[in-house]
């Protein structure tokens, strides 16, 4: 979790005080940042890896067994991936592709 946030930190750091041609690589390092936190997170409040859920409808009663941390680490590597495409495809020139582009959009 703090080498996400260490991460982030140094990359807005870089970002703000140098001037950088290419936009995408300290967003990629941002986005990477963020995924590591978030990750960190999940292991560090040590989430139960299966929660029982009861839901009453109508007096009717349905019960399911969750897997919390299974969804919690899908749900985390699906929205940095989506992040990481959409943002890769739309930041740099047109007409070609920096390296940081690529590599961002394969890495996502």
């Amino acid at each position: 979790m703090f080498i996400g946030a260490n991460i982030i930190t140094m990359a807005v750091l870089v970002w703000i005080t140098t001037y950088i041609h290419e936009i995408a690589g300290p967003i990629l390092w941002i986005i990477i940042g963020i995924f590591v936190f978030f990750h960190g997170l999940i292991a560090y409040l040590q989430q139960p890896e299966i929660y029982s859920l009861e839901v009453v409808l109508n007096g009717t009663r349905s019960a399911s067994i969750l897997p919390l941390r299974h969804i919690l680490v899908c749900m985390t590597n699906t929205i940095c991936g989506i992040t990481g495409i959409i943002t890769m495809c739309k930041l740099g020139p047109y007409y070609w592709w920096p390296a940081w582009n690529k590599i961002g959009l394969v890495l996502s």
